[in-house]
């Protein structure tokens, strides 16, 4: 079990994590500045001094180069993920896969046929030679990263006929994310630090909690109705933002309750009604405290 720390509008927000932790609760602003504040600080410079703006992971700042950062969305751009561009999850598992395909055999075939095209056909035919100086043409020597910008991709259906993205469900876009993300999981060295911010059913919440995460860091945004299986793995996210894996903040809860509960496991099962949508006087009363 690990913990995530992190400060935002000067609050602290922390919690433990084995695999995932389900954000789940009606504060869709809270939400959105957590999932803002771990992406921007992936995606911006380590500053040297430890400060407020960090993500803390065991009390240090979470050192962004032990984790691959990942995100699933709902508006995933499958035009521009089709183009295969630098920053796109498609590119990152070709790079991936390509490094561990054995294809050395083929590559050197294809530098030794560039090679005779530029000295055979290049040089002699495309170079400009004007004064005294050239205008030189010449192939790239091609590698990982010279082939997949060869590489055309398109979506096919199972008699690998070519549909339109736009004939794409709200399932296929999700699905096909978890399942470009689940495939870099099994290639990548790194563990992965996902975020997944998207509208999930409980079919698709499913899907991403069979996720073989191994080390890997999974936050999950949803506020759908559906079955708990570890009360643990869920921090609530509504006036106030409570980790049901503390048990003191259980304790807290209880004490807070209006109605009488015997014990921490009566009082999970008041939580897991509430995610579950099974609503009781117990789980108003809970609704009104959190």
């Amino acid at each position: 079990m690990r913990e995530i720390k992190l400060y935002v509008d000067n609050e602290e927000i922390s919690f433990a994590i084995d695999k995932h932790k389900i954000l789940y609760g009606e504060n869709y602003l809270r939400k959105y500045k957590i999932f803002s504040k771990i992406e921007k600080y992936f995606k911006t410079k380590n500053d040297d001094e430890i400060n407020s703006e960090d993500v803390f992971l065991e009390g240090d700042p979470l050192n962004k180069n032990d984790f691959l950062f990942l995100k699933i969305v709902s508006n995933f751009d499958f035009e521009e993920e089709l183009k295969i561009n630098s920053k796109t999850l498609i590119k990152k598992y070709l790079e991936l896969k390509l490094q561990n395909i054995d294809y050395l055999e083929e590559l050197n075939t294809l530098k030794i046929m560039l090679e005779s095209l530029n000295n055979n056909f290049v040089s002699d035919n495309l170079n400009i030679e004007c004064n005294g100086k050239i205008i030189n043409f010449s192939f790239d020597e091609i590698d990982n990263r010279e082939l997949i910008k060869l590489l055309n991709v398109d979506i096919r259906n199972l008699e690998y006929d070519k549909i339109s993205i736009y004939d794409l469900d709200y399932h296929d876009t999700i699905l096909l994310q978890l399942n470009i993300v689940e495939n870099i999981m099994k290639l990548n060295e790194k563990p992965i630090f996902l975020l997944i911010d998207c509208y999930l059913d409980e079919y698709l919440l499913n899907k991403v909690l069979l996720l073989n995460s191994k080390d890997s860091i999974i936050l999950i945004n949803t506020n759908t109705k559906h079955k708990v299986e570890r009360v643990e793995d869920y921090l609530l996210v509504n006036n106030y933002v409570f980790d049901l894996f503390d048990e003191v903040t259980l304790y807290h809860l209880m004490d807070t309750m209006n109605v009488f509960i015997n014990d921490v496991s009566e009082f999970k099962k008041i939580i897991t009604d509430y995610i579950s949508g099974n609503n009781n006087s117990k789980v108003i009363e809970l609704m009104n405290i959190i």
